[in-house]
């Protein structure tokens, strides 16, 4: 089993790197008093939203449908004064990051085609 210190020279050693890098820290981790797991590390941070090209939706869409459903949770905050299992300021928060979410899937197509061009 690795060690709290392996953790910490593979997050130094990854830093900056590609989001795929993070596979390096998958592992088991002696930390003393308890051990942490790391069994899954994601590939793609946007794999759950693209998800919802399995539904026939664009990723972009999928991003949005989310967005609206932090939208529908701000209105109740609006009308009630309270919400139930997340805080006001993480709703605001998911919406901002939802939007940048799918500005970029939005935008990933036609950067894809860029790149091709530029590589003929």
């Amino acid at each position: 089993m690795r060690t709290e210190n392996d953790l910490k020279t593979t997050l130094r050693r990854i830093d900056g790197k590609g989001y795929k890098a993070y596979k390096d820290i998958k592992g088991q981790y002696d930390f003393g008093t308890y051990t942490l797991i790391i069994d899954h590390v994601q590939g793609d941070p946007f794999a759950n939203v693209r998800g919802s090209e399995e539904w026939g939706v664009e990723p972009w869409v999928g991003a949005l449908i989310r967005a609206t459903d932090k939208i529908r949770r701000l209105q109740k905050f609006a009308r009630v004064g309270k919400l139930a299992n997340e805080a006001v300021e993480d709703s605001f928060r998911d919406l901002a990051v939802y939007a940048i979410i799918a500005l970029v899937l939005y935008e990933e197509p036609q950067e894809v085609e860029n790149a091709k061009q530029e590589a003929e």
